[in-house]
């Protein structure tokens, strides 16, 4: 019988068991009990986390802003040729690069160049104006802001707000050409006379 009892758990090992444990699964009293846990834990945790959505959204589309102005920036300068970045501000808000011009028509003005990528704006989130470095703001129509091949022009201050339950969050992104610098701040900002 003791040799019974050996040749037994030798073939449970062998079939990669091991036969001193049963399977187990949950018992529905244990899944309920999880269930309810995650219920409470998103009930807590989900509306707090829509105070905190508006303003993600709004840090990654300003990202998307400064790849799209370090991309064509970069282009313009190893092309040898004027690229820029297209902003479309009023019901419908999107941000489109502007590639450089054909060799069939190389003075092909920014205006009349199809853009290559849109970038809506998120919901949630507006673009409130583009200011240029003469202190012009733009809020309406659209605005074409160009790269030259010397890496010298293109400044501009973008300026975007989300709300966020009662509050309103402001992000301003300033875009310097002569540094190639895209800095990023809480707080309305404006260019010191030696930006262009």
């Amino acid at each position: 019988m003791l040799l019974h009892k050996y040749a037994i758990h030798y073939r449970g090992w062998r079939n990669g068991r091991d036969p001193r444990t049963q399977d187990r699964g949950f018992t529905l009293l244990e899944l309920l009990i999880v269930l309810i846990l995650l219920g409470l834990i998103f009930t807590f945790v989900v509306p707090s986390l829509n105070g905190v959505t508006p303003r993600y959204r709004m840090r990654s589309f300003a990202r998307k802003i400064g790849g799209v102005i370090e991309q064509m920036r970069v282009v313009s300068i190893v092309r040898g040729r004027l690229t820029g970045i297209r902003y479309y501000l009023g019901d419908e808000q999107y941000v489109q690069s502007v590639p450089p011009a054909t060799p069939e028509y190389p003075d092909e003005p920014l205006d009349e160049r199809k853009s290559i990528l849109k970038h809506e704006v998120p919901d949630g989130v507006r673009i409130q104006y583009v200011r240029l470095p003469g202190g012009q703001d733009i809020s309406d129509g659209f605005i074409n802001i160009g790269f030259a091949a010397n890496g010298t022009t293109g400044s501009h201050i973008v300026h975007l707000q989300a709300e966020s339950g009662l509050d309103i969050l402001t992000l301003v992104m300033k875009y310097n050409s002569i540094t190639g610098i895209l800095d990023y701040y809480n707080h309305e900002v404006d260019f010191l006379h030696e930006d262009s």
